[in-house]
């Protein structure tokens, strides 16, 4: 193959990558242009379906991207599979948007060539609406929590001489989409009222996680795990906080956790630590400053230095001095401070320096399989340098074999938390533990 060949390979492939979706094989809209011109000079007007899934955003922060990236092209998959079905014969699918997961489908005539009309366009919506319904509460995606919502809104394309005819296609996008939007909000709406109602009911229930001293096995502290109402989607914290911040009602929801992790840590034991996870924004709480927490841990003979603060690592979008002067101000007021998953973050020895937390806690990718793995060793022993240069002891999470503890153990991880010790209960376990081979 000759370089003018490579080069004319190379920027197909960037076309395609830039027009034809990976993950569903679906062409973007843009690329159905000239069809439904085509369409449009044979018919009045066309019926254009948007197809969209209401908590999908929830699906990448709460389940990662390889889920996220399946239910799309389940759900393109299941489209595909209702033309001829729920859709006709002729339906045109595409991508809105590359890497995308909004879908679009273009109806151009009824069975037998009679123009779409809003019943029929309408009656195709509510049943590709139902056949995705169907697809999201049953097999693999029984377990998502919230549960998929599929939406899909109508709207109709038809020729306008004033108007530029990409222009014309948009418009019809946005008028079908936003007939799920308002139905979105409406039940974004209930789900902060249900929060709400949580947070008013003070329906917090507090598991503790046993963090261990890896040289004897010895409980120093307890990672304060919050959990919902018991048997419903809020059960799970990473939903309950999700849905919390989508609604604008974080802080209230942080705020009622630490509060009741506290008040819940009454014979924590002396010399054990209570961890506190929260949000770097969330640190802006007036209550982090107002000596309501020291009121709170005098209560129980507990002091700020009995408390770690864990904030996860800072993101791209953080406000790096703002959150540098609040962590300055804990550490001033005797509150220590971890900083939590580290190594999959975005500013990594950055944010050490900067925050000098006393405890650095490796995420669970790094930690599992450690003992096989020469990567995740190296990666951890500059941790273990870069912690003690910085003052700040690591803990290991997700320790789940023998051969990793005695890895962790050998190579300069302290302390450690995991289900080889225990899983998150809802009593303090007292340890130490016994651990070996027939674990």
């Amino acid at each position: 193959m000759t370089i003018e060949q490579d080069r004319s390979r190379f920027d197909y492939l960037r076309l395609r990558s830039a027009l034809i979706d990976r993950i569903t094989g679906l062409p973007a809209l843009s690329l159905l242009f000239d069809e439904l011109r085509t369409m449009l000079d044979r018919r009045r007007t066309v019926g254009l379906l948007h197809v969209s899934s209401a908590n999908l955003p929830l699906v990448e922060s709460v389940y990662g991207w390889r889920t996220y990236d399946r239910v799309v092209a389940c759900q393109a998959e299941e489209a595909m599979r209702q033309i001829g079905g729920a859709l006709p014969a002729g339906t045109r699918l595409a991508q809105l948007g590359i890497h995308g997961a909004e879908l679009i489908a273009v109806l151009p005539e009824q069975p037998g060539g009679k123009d779409v009309d809003t019943p029929y366009v309408q009656a195709r919506a509510r049943e590709l609406e139902a056949a995705l319904r169907t697809l999201f509460e049953s097999g693999e995606f029984l377990t998502l929590a919230p549960r998929m919502e599929p939406q899909v809104g109508f709207a109709f394309l038809s020729e306008n001489p004033y108007y530029r005819f990409e222009r014309l296609v948009y418009r019809a996008v946005e008028e079908a989409r936003s007939q799920p939007v308002r139905r979105h909000e409406r039940i974004l709406r209930t789900w902060g009222g249900e929060i709400q109602q949580v947070i008013r009911d003070g329906g917090i229930r507090v598991h503790y996680q046993p963090i261990v001293d890896l040289t004897n096995l010895r409980v120093i502290g307890y990672e304060a795990l919050s959990r919902g109402p018991a048997g419903t989607a809020l059960e799970s914290p990473a939903v309950l906080f999700e849905l919390s911040r989508e609604a604008g009602i974080a802080a209230e929801l942080d705020r009622l956790c630490r509060r009741t992790a506290i008040d819940s840590a009454r014979g924590i034991g002396a010399g054990r630590k209570i961890f506190l996870n929260t949000r770097a924004d969330l640190l802006a709480d007036p209550e982090w400053r107002d000596g309501e927490i020291e009121r709170r841990l005098g209560a129980l003979d507990l002091n700020p230095s009995d408390v770690v603060v864990e904030i996860p690592e800072p993101s791209a979008s953080t406000d790096d001095g703002a959150l540098a002067e609040r962590v300055r101000g804990l550490k001033e007021r005797g509150f220590l401070i971890a900083l939590d998953d580290i190594g999959t973050g975005y500013s990594g020895v950055g944010s050490i320096e900067r925050l000098r937390p006393d405890f650095l806690k490796v995420d669970i990718s790094l930690v599992r399989r450690i003992d096989t793995s020469l990567i995740q060793q190296d990666v951890l022993g500059s941790l273990v340098t870069i912690g003690g240069r910085a003052g700040a002891e690591v803990i290991a999470e997700g320790i789940e074999s023998q051969d990793e503890l005695e890895y962790l153990r050998i190579h300069g991880a302290r302390y450690g938390q995991g289900f080889l010790f225990s899983e998150a209960v809802p009593t303090m376990l007292p340890g130490p533990f016994a651990v070996g081979r027939e674990h």
